[in-house]
């Protein structure tokens, strides 16, 4: 999977402040029910809405990544409401249905049903993930199709999340083996899910092309943004020209202001200079003609300095730029 800066070690991630509190939180409810056989049926009833609230987040994390940002959600009404996005409920349903097919794999094919049933649900795990996440829809999890073209649309990015996957299921079995007690192996188990869920936004915004999606803080639509931006800057900038048309070195003043902040280069004096040339009234064109020309001379494009020249003239008859700018125009043109 193709490194970028922007995100931090995966490993790093849960330990941010908002995702470690809601980590030790649950695990420590977790724990606490589960260390009291009196209380079994709340503590089931508990769990589940636990388990719910930090699935939630989790796909709260996935969503975040997959938009671009390298920094975990805020711990929000919207990120742990476990009923405004049925999600995790689905991904339980999905777990549930998996366990099932292990089952009815191991009764029809005895332990090597059971293993190969188990690992190609385990191989194909981040890809249903991935699509229920993507599309928030379990139908779409479960068609073998669609599963398939995430694993392929991904490419080599799905291999590392679904090495990475493995890795993480793996440090939480070991942790709960090693006799650590509930609280020290659910923290674990649940900061290795947060772990998952990132590497799959990971893996999911890299290959964001193949997939179809638009991160909002993707570079190229941050430069799409700052492209539209400048459109916008430009229009206000247009506006204003406008409306000191009939004093044009007045226009012409705020109007190099502006292009003066994008750089003065030519690419800036030529889009205003197309825009202004589109009025009826071209006494501000003109006047920027005057700063536009000598430019364009020297950066040594003497056929367009002369072409803006005659379209001018073309307006004014009479249409100087002063006598060296104009001298050199008419060198250039041979006349």
């Amino acid at each position: 999977m193709a490194q970028d800066i922007r995100f931090p070690f995966p490993l790093l991630y849960p330990l941010r402040a908002t995702p470690l509190l809601l980590v030790l939180v649950t695990a420590a409810f977790d724990a606490l029910l589960l260390t009291n056989l009196l209380v079994a049926i709340i503590a089931v009833a508990a769990i589940g809405i636990f388990s719910l609230w930090f699935a939630r987040y989790a796909f709260a994390v996935f969503d975040r990544t997959v938009e671009g940002f390298p920094d975990p959600p805020a711990l929000e009404y919207e990120t742990i409401t476990p009923f405004t996005d049925l999600r995790p409920v689905q991904l339980a349903v999905l777990a549930g249905l998996g366990v099932f097919v292990v089952d009815l794999a191991a009764g029809l094919g005895g332990p090597a049903g059971r293993y190969i049933a188990a690992g190609a649900l385990a191989a194909l795990a981040p890809a249903v993930v991935t699509a229920l996440a993507l599309e928030r829809n379990a139908l779409a999890a479960l068609n073998p199709a669609n599963v398939l073209g995430y694993v392929s649309q991904m490419g080599p990015a799905y291999l590392g999340a679904l090495a990475a996957s493995l890795g993480t299921v793996g440090l939480a079995a070991l942790a709960w083996r090693a006799g650590l007690g509930a609280f020290s192996a659910l923290a674990v188990s649940l900061y290795l899910a947060l772990v998952v869920m990132h590497l799959l936004g990971r893996a999911a915004f890299h290959r964001r092309a193949a997939l179809g999606l638009r991160p909002t803080n993707a570079p190229e639509e941050a430069a799409a943004r700052e492209e539209v931006e400048i459109r916008r800057r430009r229009e206000r900038a247009l506006a204003r020209a406008y409306e000191q048309r009939r004093r044009p070195e007045s226009a012409l003043r705020d109007l190099l202001a502006c292009i003066r902040e994008e750089g003065d280069g030519l690419e800036v004096h030529r889009w205003f200079h197309r825009e202004l040339a589109q009025w009826n009234d071209r006494r501000v064109a003109l006047a920027h003609a005057r700063v536009f020309i000598p430019r364009l001379l020297e950066a040594g494009r003497t056929a367009e300095a002369e072409h803006v020249l005659g379209m001018c003239r073309a307006v004014n008859a009479e249409f100087e730029i002063g006598d060296a700018t104009a001298a050199n125009a008419g060198q250039a043109s041979g006349k």
